[in-house]
């Protein structure tokens, strides 16, 4: 449709181009005369017409009800046509021309208007044979209260019919376009208050566009003329006129505070109960149409008074959108104000007001254009900064926690959820830490142990698990699969070897790390109460890792394993086993295998030849007999000095031989 409107407006000013000295506007000498309904036609010759100048209002609160004549002399030639647009004859009126009715716009028995006559474009009839140059134009129009202006308040056009529908089609154009595009913006504005701003002012604008476009549209003939509709096009045309400055004060309104805010809701409130009276009032005709109309001057003047005032003191203490907003409506007001003065009652501005409605509805465009844009960058800076913190909040809680909680997000777990499940529990913890941390200053230990773990940490997420809790130098991880705790810890102990390698080089003393990984079933939940909760894992899994961690000072080893880690192994490891040792809260002995991997290959390979030899002594040791221990050991050691295994229980064996 608008493109439609585009091409007619084209088209229209093409035309007028080219056409606009063909057509004359009747501007000459007029002349009005009052007489009762039931007289005909008036007499040519009676002393009470009066001259008048077109656009002068001739209506007066004391005028009797009756008809209004008006007449003219103008010159026809052959294929000339008279256009007379509905507001240019306050009323209902008919047409004559040298006597002849050529166009009737209303029934004046019912005092109604008859669409099928609302198509403005006259025909003529042939020239006056007597007076060819000079013929008559007579209009009576019907002189109701209902219409606060009287005389012919716009142009009347005579010329060729091609030249005269142009100036038709171009006197449209501009008001349906205007129209279209205002109802276009309000659909625009609906889409984004409803969708994405959620802002009172935006929907306002919206319905202030919708009402405008509205107006725009219900004014144009050609609209009223597709339309089919009467009386009932009027209604419409009046109840859109009465909305227009609801929506003007519903953008106002988010703009103030205070007492101003108060003020402003008051007379918007004011405006919409005035609407719904005039709505009841189309149906009911309790009160006369021009009555109500007075009605909403004695409101809208004051108010609209009001609001500039309001918006210049805002604009002047206020912010940037305040100050735009302020000239926009400034502009707009003075000339809506200006324009009521001059036209007293003409339902759509032009001139003035035209322009200065286009540059206010401009201006507010802006404003809400770049507050959507501002309250986008907003929501990007909100997103960015949700998005740091989550990152923050996985540093303290595991996403992989979370899942195996069965929870999309942190803020949707409570107070005492819990989740039991089969993992592989791995602890890692730095040899003799404590004299370690001895010789360094508490800054110096907290760089060293952070050092460390940034090194701890990716290993243990590349191989599939996360760490629950830091305790001090030592870590707690979990793990789906045996197979990637024991990967892990193979990699962890490489990392250790080379990091040391740099602590030799600085003259620092190398580190050493003892594992413990077990698997079991495991409690992992949230401990704690209302206003403060932590996430923990709890049950035999975790105190048995952390046993088999213990052992590894004890043992001289780098990584001891469960039996049920062990089990679930694919792999081709190099391990070895301990023999089976009681564990502090468990009644059944736990059998303890060393992961040789950790070592290095030479160490490694000879704690394997050596093997048998090892577990020949192992089970002496477990029977008392330690003197046999002690001479296999023995041997072991001086074949193999870097055998923790074997030193740490040849030395238990010297100090149970001494108690005996």
């Amino acid at each position: 449709m608008m493109r439609i409107i585009v091409l007619l407006f084209l088209f229209a000013l093409g035309s007028q181009c080219s056409t606009e000295t063909r057509e004359n506007s009747l501007n000459g000498a007029w002349e009005f005369i009052y007489l009762p309904v039931s007289e005909s036609f008036p007499s040519k010759d009676d002393l009470k017409w009066k001259a008048f100048e077109p656009g002068e209002n001739l209506y007066t609160p004391n005028s009797r009800v009756g008809i209004l004549w008006y007449r003219t002399t103008f010159n026809i030639l052959p294929g000339y046509k008279l256009m007379i647009p509905p507001a240019s004859v306050p009323g209902l009126y008919r047409v004559y021309v040298d006597g002849v009715m050529v166009h009737s716009f209303a029934s004046l028995s019912e005092g109604k208007a008859d669409v099928r006559k609302v198509w403005p474009i006259i025909d003529l009839p042939p020239p006056n044979k007597n007076n060819p140059q000079h013929s008559n134009l007579l209009i009576s129009a019907h002189n109701t209260d209902d219409y606060g202006e009287r005389g012919i308040m716009g142009p009347i056009w005579i010329g060729p019919a091609d030249s005269i529908q142009t100036r038709f089609l171009l006197s449209q154009a501009d008001t349906l376009f205007l129209g279209l595009v205002f109802l276009a913006l309000s659909l625009a504005t609906f889409a984004v208050s409803i969708g994405f701003s959620r802002d009172w002012g935006t929907f306002n604008f919206g319905f202030f566009l919708a009402s405008l476009g509205s107006l725009s549209v219900l004014r144009s003939d050609l609209a009223w003329y597709l339309s089919g509709l009467g009386d009932e096009w009027f209604t419409l045309l009046r109840l859109s006129f009465f909305s227009v400055p609801i929506g003007l004060f519903g953008i106002a309104l988010p703009m103030f505070r205070g007492k101003s805010r108060r003020i402003l809701f008051a007379l918007y409130s004011l405006l919409g109960s005035f609407f719904f009276l005039s709505f009841a009032n189309e149906f009911t005709l309790t009160l006369n149409v021009w009555f109500v109309f007075r009605i909403f001057l004695l409101i809208i003047i004051p108010g609209a008074l009001t609001l500039g005032a309001l918006s210049i003191i805002a604009a002047i203490h206020g912010n940037r959108e305040l100050r735009l907003f302020s000239i926009g409506l400034s502009l707009f007001l003075f000339a809506a104000l200006i324009d009521l003065v001059d036209r007293f009652l003409e339902l759509i501005p032009f001139g003035l007001i035209h322009w200065a409605l286009i540059a206010f509805v401009g201006i507010v465009l802006f404003l809400i254009t770049d507050r959507f844009f501002q309250s986008q960058r907003d929501l990007r800076a909100y997103t960015d900064n949700l998005e740091k913190t989550n990152r923050s909040l996985r540093r303290f809680v595991p996403d992989q926690f979370l899942d195996i909680l069965g929870k999309p997000s942190l803020v949707e777990v409570n107070h005492g959820d819990q989740v039991q499940r089969e993992m592989t529990v791995l602890f890692a913890d730095i040899r003799s830490f404590t004299e370690l941390s001895e010789s360094m200053t508490p800054q110096e230990n907290f760089n060293f142990l952070n050092s460390y773990l940034q090194r701890v940490g990716p290993i243990i997420r590349e191989n599939g698990g996360f760490i629950d809790k830091y305790i001090g130098d030592a870590i707690m991880a979990l793990f789906d699969s045996s197979e990637d705790a024991v990967r892990a810890a193979i990699q962890m102990h490489a990392m250790v070897r080379s990091h040391n390698q740099v602590r030799i080089d600085t003259n620092r003393v190398p580190i050493k790390i003892g594992i413990g990984i077990h698997r079991g079933m495991v409690m992992l939940g949230t401990i704690g109460e209302v206003e403060r909760i932590d996430n923990t894992v709890i049950g035999d899994a975790v105190n048995i890792a952390s046993r088999l961690e213990g052992l590894t000072s004890g043992y001289g080893a780098g990584v001891l394993l469960s039996s049920d880690v062990v089990h679930e192994l694919n792999g081709d490891y190099k391990l070895r086993t301990l023999g089976k040792h009681l564990v502090k809260g468990k009644r059944l002995p736990v059998l303890v295998f060393e992961l040789l991997d950790v070592d290095t290959p030479d160490i490694s390979e000879k704690k394997l030849e050596y093997d048998p030899f090892f577990q020949e002594a192992i089970k002496h040791f477990a029977k008392g007999q330690f003197k046999l221990a002690q001479k296999t050991l023995s041997s072991l050691v001086q074949s193999n000095p870097y055998d923790g295994a074997a030193q740490r229980i040849l030395e238990r064996c010297k100090r149970m031989l001494r108690v005996k």
